[in-house]
């Protein structure tokens, strides 16, 4: 019980800041609290196991929410690297008009 109410005090810090803070820094982290979920589900006394799903329940909203700012987060910066894109490709068009000598647009 003890790995599941570390996870959902976690998770209720992550959807204070927005989703902001991670629910585990590192896939290894991820796996081994995953590891204690199940060894915690399966040793706890049946009378526990709503109140246990309930605290992961909790546990999913906050993923979920973690998950949609990264993926919003992750569509700024899409955006950002199109327009940087863009620019560079405008500054090679421009740049390709110039003479070799660097005088000025190319004449014909």
């Amino acid at each position: 019980m003890g790995t599941i109410e570390r996870l959902r005090l976690r998770a209720e810090r992550s959807r204070r800041v927005g989703g902001e803070a991670p629910l585990v820094a590192t896939v290894e982290e991820a796996r081994a609290l995953a590891r204690g979920v199940a060894e915690g589900l399966a040793a706890a006394p049946e009378a526990d196991h709503l109140l246990l799903l309930a605290s992961l329940h909790e546990v999913q909203a906050a993923l979920g929410a973690r998950l949609a700012r990264l993926d919003a987060e992750m569509g700024e910066g899409r955006e950002r690297i199109g327009a940087v894109n863009r620019g560079l490709s405008a500054h090679t068009r421009y740049s390709s008009r110039l003479s070799p000598r660097g005088d000025g647009p190319r004449k014909g």
